[in-house]
């Protein structure tokens, strides 16, 4: 991964015809300034100013962190708590012993710290109150740095670049050694913990085992030994990530897609950095067609290549500025199965069990398009692709969720028992709080069943095919789904206990609200359903329908209570005759001509 982000600021270097310099862009939405001025050649304090960030000329900042607690390689920082960001960024930063030693030779600088001590409470006092006139007019979502200016003077007129980079330069080589840089393959001085923790790949740590021998920091430089050479190409293509390759899903975790390249080519690098460039700058990000999120803009680039290179994503989340907690990665994703995933995806939202159609006789008749969107709206900025959004709704643990999503995402079989009782966990804990959502969940889990059904990622999801039980439309649409009789066995009782509940609503008039919360639902065992329980259940719907002077249907098939009263053991497992049960209690009324098929579900609309 390390020599893929190189290669990434290497060319994007060579297309900026820009030397890496390592300063960051801090990508805020205002700065709050401390004025000062010149004044009988005296630096006095002026006042705090408030302005928009410039986006075009943002290095004129020289803003790069260095640590949490103390200050950074400059004065600028990024604002957390206004109090504390000025003292522990602006103020020690003057303290700091490698930069006390510049100040004092430097008329400028020590003028300056000298007015911002003598002047201490009252800025503090001016920047809380100007801090919380934003907080008053603006939206607190906005980020801001803070920053010192003198007359005109940004931090880069008041610092000089050669100050900066010895700063760097001194925090590259903190543990180094001589040795053979990984990347460039010469034998020289490198880097430690600065090739890792300091590029921005907090990830790293020199205290466990693996990272570094012995526990010990001081040799993790032996560990990934970088040059200061190579590592300003690093930081340029970590740099890449951050701005254009770099996305926060809206479901609580974040990502990068690190493009990696089989041939090595300038050429071929060049155009898909070019490619991903020009997608970033469209200002019509409706156009765009993510394979996770709408905005990540995947799909467009890999549409149109081929396999020449290869995509790792690395899921994180960042919980404070100090941590980075990766909650996965994976690698060598080929671009052609990329676009197989967004084909299938689409296919999926036309599938006939998802069309209006049926919608208004599965969810009522006030339903209009397809059940799928192709993309939802999430909570924070952003709209996330169905199935990750669905995916997510079925695991209430995010590690499940993180390795199901990357199982898709790498082509790694599916382990299908697994697979099936996370559903059930599911529609269990919708049917104890919520029985109205449980024909929206049921129709989710559907969807995801058939979308890795169709990307053929499923381990363990085979069964010998019978002919015993007569066929319907749902079962000859779906075949690769109802494969035996066991699960059209569930299905169908399913279905009939779906018709049994219809009759005891009808039988009890029909009062608004309350087909969802009739008796007979208790009999399902929370949709905790085996051989045994399935039997049993018929037995009640038999019952229960003599009981209400009704017949069974005639689409219930005659020979199926013979195939259901047998003695052998079922092969299907207690997770599948729950759900395909399941199944059936919600699509039922896709069978059952009911004498108004809306009106169970008119009250929902």
């Amino acid at each position: 991964m390390i020599e893929d982000i190189y290669l990434l600021g290497k060319v994007y270097s060579e297309i900026e015809n820009i030397e890496p310099d390592f300063i960051q862009n801090p990508n805020v939405d205002k700065i709050v300034v401390i004025q000062f001025k010149e004044k009988n050649k005296r630096i006095v304090y002026k006042e705090i100013l408030v302005m928009d960030f410039d986006k075009d000329n943002w290095k004129k900042y020289m803003y790069r962190r260095k640590s949490s607690n103390g200050p950074d390689f400059t004065f600028t920082a990024k604002i957390t708590n206004i109090e504390t960001t000025f003292i522990n960024k602006i103020i020690k930063w003057f303290e700091d012993k490698e930069n006390l030693e510049i100040v004092k030779k430097n008329k400028l600088l020590w003028k300056l710290m000298d007015e911002i001590l003598t002047k201490k409470r009252r800025i503090i006092k001016e920047l809380i109150e100007k801090t919380n006139e934003l907080k008053n007019e603006k939206d607190k979502k906005e980020k801001y740095i803070l920053t010192v200016m003198v007359d005109n003077n940004y931090v880069k007129d008041i610092l000089t670049y050669d100050f900066f980079i010895c700063g760097v330069k001194n925090r590259f080589f903190k543990n180094s050694g001589e040795g053979k840089c990984i990347i460039c393959g010469k034998k020289k001085k490198v880097g430690g913990k600065f090739s890792v923790s300091m590029l921005g790949f907090e990830f790293c740590t020199f205290d466990k085992l693996g990272f570094a021998p012995s526990f010990n920091q001081e040799e993790g430089w032996k560990e990934i030994p970088i040059c200061f050479d190579c590592g300003k190409y690093i930081d340029k293509g970590k740099g890449f990530l951050d701005e254009f390759l770099n996305q926060n899903s809206g479901l609580g975790f974040s990502y990068y897609y690190i493009p990696s390249f089989i041939l090595k080519k300038r050429n071929a690098i060049e155009k898909v950095l070019k490619k991903i460039i020009s997608i970033s700058y469209r200002l019509n990000y409706e156009n765009f067609k993510g394979l996770i999120k709408k905005e990540d803009k995947l799909y467009d680039i890999i549409k149109t290549e081929g396999d020449w290179f290869k995509l790792n994503f690395l899921f994180y989340v960042k919980p404070t500025a100090q941590k980075f907690l990766i909650l996965n990665y994976i690698n060598d994703i080929r671009p052609s199965w990329l676009n197989r995933i967004y084909k299938e995806d689409n296919e999926i939202i036309k599938e006939w069990i998802f069309k209006e159609d049926q919608m208004k006789k599965i969810i009522g008749k006030n339903w209009e398009g397809s059940f799928i969107s192709p993309y939802f709206k999430t909570k924070e900025k952003g709209y996330i692709s169905w199935w990750i959004l669905w995916l997510k709704n079925i695991f209430s643990s995010n590690k499940e969720y993180i390795q199901f999503l990357s199982d898709i995402l790498s082509n790694r079989k599916i382990n299908f028992s697994k697979f099936i009782h996370f559903l059930n966990l599911y529609l269990q804990n919708n049917f104890k709080n919520n029985s109205k959502e449980l024909k929206f969940s049921i129709l989710r889990t559907l969807a995801i069943y058939l979308f890795i059904k169709k990307l053929n990622l499923f381990k363990g999801d085979t069964m010998k095919k019978e002919n015993l039980i007569e066929s319907n439309e749902i079962f000859e649409k779906y075949k690769d789904i109802f494969s035996n009789n066991e699960r059209r066995i569930a299905f169908l009782i399913g279905v009939l206990a779906n018709y049994v509940i219809y009759v005891q609503w009808e039988y009890r008039g029909k009062k608004k609200g309350e087909f969802e919360n009739m008796p007979f639902r208790k009999k399902f065992n929370n949709l905790l359903i085996d051989q045994k329980k399935l039997q049993k259940i018929f037995i009640n719907c038999v019952e229960k329908l003599v009981q209400y002077d009704k017949s069974i249907p005639r689409w219930f098939p005659e020979n199926l209570k013979d195939c259901l009263n047998t003695s052998e053991k079922w092969k299907s497992s207690v997770d599948e005759i729950s759900y395909f049960f399941t199944l059936g209690l919600v699509l039922g009324t896709l069978f059952i001509k009911y004498k108004n098929n809306n009106e169970v579900n008119e009250n929902e609309e």
